[in-house]
């Protein structure tokens, strides 16, 4: 069994912290709004403590806050579209050419076997 990444906390991994190349966020990011705090990472800076316990300071923070998550994630999704359509691009190129392949019944055929796997109570376990 194979530990693959470092786990912090429940159901978060590493990777979920590492900005995505295409949606320029991380999946930590795009879930919570916020970015994840890692050991290592310095303490949040101070805040005066008023601010910190004016109601309308606080609901004005949080709208702006909600207001910027949701165009990042339009933002993100715009950017998934257009990757989508420069490997739809590239793969429709790329088969342009070549023909279905048909196998006549009683032919013999390879199989890929695919060995895959899964996070399970121990760790990453293999199945096949």
């Amino acid at each position: 069994m194979v530990n693959k990444s470092a786990s912090y906390g429940h159901n978060f991994t590493i990777t979920s912290a590492l900005v995505h190349a295409t949606t320029g966020f991380s999946p930590f990011y795009m879930t919570y709004g916020v970015s994840p705090i890692l050991p290592g990472d310095p303490l949040r800076p101070f805040m005066d403590p008023l601010t910190e316990e004016d109601p309308e300071l606080i609901a004005e923070d949080a709208l702006t806050h909600l207001r910027y998550l949701r165009e990042n994630r339009f933002l993100a999704e715009d950017r998934l579209k257009v990757q989508a359509e420069k490997d739809k691009e590239k793969w429709d190129a790329a088969l342009k050419n070549q023909t279905t392949q048909v196998f006549q019944v009683g032919e013999y055929v390879m199989l890929r076997h695919e060995i895959k796997e899964v996070w399970n109570s121990t760790g990453w376990a293999r199945t096949e």
